[in-house]
């Protein structure tokens, strides 16, 4: 049996600024659909939480998705949380990384808006990818919308190590964005 790694895109769940019930919001459905795709399409896959945002005042952004998983039926032994990266960028180098160490295929479930991202970052590379629509954050909203087109205006003219800087220093200092 091939090694699957399903891979929720982390959306900030445990900041302000986010409104409706939980069950209706993205990174809420990222979550459900990947505890759907594990038990109906991939029965045995791990589910690989990758992120090490930890805003000061809130919970470490990959133990928040860890603990949900636990409350939707996920079994803590098909959970692998790594706490590193702290941009999308980061995480999926890292998960590319992981994956292929351990000869494994990327599943990744991911919020509409961010889609276009994972999409990019993955050009070139075998994965499958699924997607949801649910309540975004408006501030995170608005950042996958601009980070459509930074992400690849930075690659175009050979910055994107300083773009991920840029978001890391932010991000150190407790910013979100």
């Amino acid at each position: 049996m091939e090694k699957v790694f399903l891979v929720p895109i982390t959306k900030g769940p445990q900041i302000g600024g986010r409104f409706g019930p939980v069950k209706y919001q993205d990174w809420y459905r990222t979550l459900l659909l990947t505890k759907k795709l594990l038990l109906k399409k991939y029965k045995g896959a791990k589910v690989l939480v990758i992120c090490d945002l930890h805003i000061k005042g809130t919970e470490h952004e990959g133990e928040y998705y860890r603990k949900t998983l636990l409350r939707l039926g996920v079994g803590d032994g098909d959970i692998i949380l790594i706490r590193r990266g702290l941009a999308t960028m980061e995480q999926i180098e890292m998960v590319v990384d992981f994956a292929k160490q351990q000869n494994a295929k990327l599943v990744f479930v991911s919020t509409f808006l961010h889609y276009p991202q994972i999409l990019y970052l993955m050009r070139g590379r075998e994965a499958e990818h699924h997607w949801v629509v649910g309540i975004p954050a408006a501030i995170q909203a608005l950042a996958d919308i601009v980070m459509m087109f930074a992400v690849p205006f930075a690659d175009a003219i050979g910055r994107r190590e300083d773009l991920k800087a840029f978001i890391k220093k932010r991000r150190d200092a407790g910013n979100v964005y």
